[in-house]
């Protein structure tokens, strides 16, 4: 099975739908470059996800960072 990479970006959350929306892109492994996803696909989709934003008159989704679970300290 041939494998994939991928790169996605948030569009916005729907508050009164309850739902959050984003746009991705996966390509088979074998039609990239060495890092042809982080600097071409990426930005494009970055890009793309900024222009559909403005077009349905959403903001940037804010993305609070996770609190990491307490690691137990063994001796």
């Amino acid at each position: 099975m041939p494998s994939i990479h991928a790169v996605a970006a948030p569009l916005f959350h729907a508050r009164r739908l309850k739902q959050s929306f984003a746009i991705n892109c996966g390509i088979p492994a074998f039609r990239l470059q060495p890092g042809q996803l982080e600097s071409e696909i990426g930005p494009r989709i970055r890009a793309l996800a900024v222009s559909i934003r403005s077009l349905v008159n959403e903001a940037e989704p804010i993305i609070e960072p996770r609190e990491r679970p307490k690691t137990k300290v063994t001796k």
